[in-house]
């Protein structure tokens, strides 16, 4: 055995004398989840793959006939690259939805880039509706609402935490629901470096699967600042920028109980008209406010550091001005009082990490993977 061999034994993974030496890595293979539908009695496959994706998304079938079918089908492969995941999620037609309920309850605070492989699907965000095909590039973020209507689909999703796609994108946010277009080149260019992440993902181990899957990222990141550069005055884009803006200037002031369409009116150049015009799909600016002071409320009674606060201070710290009014939005919100929502973190309609007597047949630990980034 000659020294190079000697070396490469038994020395610790990811330390800096191996690295320097140049010698292929000792550390263990990236994991790979694969989920299927595949093997279960076909009238339980909907069922399993719907309390699967609970992680997520709440999904339902296409028409209500669907749901009596037994040709129902689901596959998901997932590989966990370091600090991020990649998806590739084959199935069949479904409606998926997230919405604030389940985006405040779930805690899963992702961005997402997917490419449509095949089939197509009607997506909405902040109430405007477009049409996804194959080749199409995808930006959600999970803290965002979202629905989609698909046809039978194939998909890759390349899932980041926020604190990593912030750093690389400002106001990444803002990306919500935009769309590259299989037409433009920058797109097919971003496109089949996903396509190339997924096929050399499973050969990486834990030395080279972050640093691989954060190149990926960076050229991914860039396709996107490009392709958004084009965006004319007056468009779309540029009400989302106002609106995002918006609301990091309600998200500083959550506190004040006085916190409204005036103070906003104070610090932008716009008419009352056009503010309504722009919060009109979150129900109005003073509802959305509420929404927001709910959702830290809900958190902080979930954060066992918090766990010695008394219910009225949380909700006095967050605007509110009355523990009664407090309970009743709560309640409203989450379908659960505040005691309650501290007392059960883990709401029950959520997909349970391990079901019983599915261990043996189906990978699920993609939605442990899921709900660990950026933890």
């Amino acid at each position: 055995m000659d020294a190079r061999s000697k070396l490469a034994g038994p020395a610790k993974p990811g330390t800096a004398d191996r690295r320097s030496a140049g010698l292929a890595a000792s550390a263990a293979p990236v994991a790979v989840a694969r989920f299927t539908t595949e093997g279960l009695a076909p009238q339980d496959r909907f069922a399993i793959w719907k309390d699967s994706i609970s992680v997520l998304f709440e999904v339902q079938r296409r028409t209500p006939a669907a749901d009596q079918a037994d040709d129902f089908h689901a596959s998901l492969t997932t590989i966990q690259l370091g600090g991020m995941l990649l998806a590739e999620t084959t199935a069949s037609a479904q409606i998926f939805h997230r919405d604030l309920r389940r985006i405040c309850a779930d805690g899963v605070d992702h961005y997402m880039i997917q490419l449509y492989c095949a089939g197509e699907a009607r997506a909405r965000f902040h109430e405007e509706e477009q049409t996804i095909a194959a080749g199409d590039l995808l930006f959600i973020d999970a803290a965002q609402p979202s629905s989609f209507v698909c046809d039978d689909f194939s998909n890759l999703t390349l899932v980041a935490p926020r604190v990593l796609l912030d750093a690389r994108l400002p106001h990444a946010e803002r990306l919500h629901g935009s769309v590259l277009h299989r037409d433009q080149p920058i797109t097919r260019l971003a496109g089949e470096t996903l396509r190339l992440l997924n096929r050399l993902g499973p050969g990486f181990d834990g030395d080279t699967a972050e640093p691989g899957a954060e190149a990926v990222l960076d050229l991914v990141v860039r396709c996107l600042t490009l392709a958004g550069s084009g965006h004319p005055a007056g468009t779309p884009a540029q009400r989302m920028a106002m609106l995002t803006a918006i609301k990091r200037f309600l998200e500083m002031r959550l506190a004040d109980p006085a916190l409204g369409p005036d103070a906003v009116l104070g610090s932008f150049r716009m008419s009352r008209a056009y503010l309504y015009e722009l919060f009109e799909p979150h129900g109005g600016v003073v509802r959305y406010i509420q929404q927001r002071r709910l959702v830290r409320c809900l958190a902080m009674l979930r954060d066992p550091s918090s766990r010695r606060r008394k219910i009225a201070d949380i909700a006095f710290a967050h605007g509110f001005t009355s523990e009664s009014h407090f309970s009743r939005a709560f309640s409203r919100a989450f379908g659960m009082t505040p005691r309650t929502a501290r007392n059960h973190p883990a709401p029950a309609w959520l997909g349970e990490e391990n079901p019983p007597a599915m261990d043996d047949l189906i990978d699920r630990r993609y939605e442990a993977w899921l709900r660990a980034i950026g933890a």
